[in-house]
């Protein structure tokens, strides 16, 4: 499901310019199962994506593709994990850095995941409503 401003303006990530919240079977890095603090869980693509402001390309042009761009030896590896609030619950929380590789363009994707509930929501683009919406979250008894 995606969670987006009216009109869904660019850029968007998979189609979606705002949240994405995924229940039940969570997608992770390559298609794999979400796995907290993990390498980039936030990349569903099995190859390389293109930037999410750049135009469609057309047959030939350059791709100014997506790249991992945290320091270290791992480009991957999440920048900052730790636990954030959704709602009246505790989040498992995870961010990521990445870098457009023709454009320079740089995002900062992150994710909160909630076990019990079996849900994890996207901010690919790092939006400035997300922390408003994410503090709006009311869940029943169930979840």
């Amino acid at each position: 499901m995606c969670i987006a401003p009216a009109g869904n303006p660019a850029p968007r990530w998979d189609g979606c310019a705002g949240l994405m919240l995924n229940h039940g079977d969570l997608p992770g890095f390559e298609d794999a199962p979400y796995k907290d603090h993990g390498d980039w869980a936030w990349y569903h693509h099995t190859d390389v994506n293109p930037c999410p402001t750049a135009p469609e390309p057309k047959p030939g042009d350059p791709l100014d593709g997506v790249v991992g761009d945290a320091p270290g030896a791992n480009p991957y590896a999440p920048v900052e994990s730790g636990f954030r609030k959704v709602g009246s619950h505790v989040a498992y929380y995870d961010r990521w850095a990445a870098r457009c590789q023709l454009s320079g363009f740089t995002f900062r994707p992150r994710a909160w995941h909630l076990p019990a509930s079996h849900i994890v929501i996207f901010d690919v683009l790092e939006r400035p409503e997300t922390e408003q919406v994410l503090a709006s979250f009311q869940f029943t008894s169930q979840m």
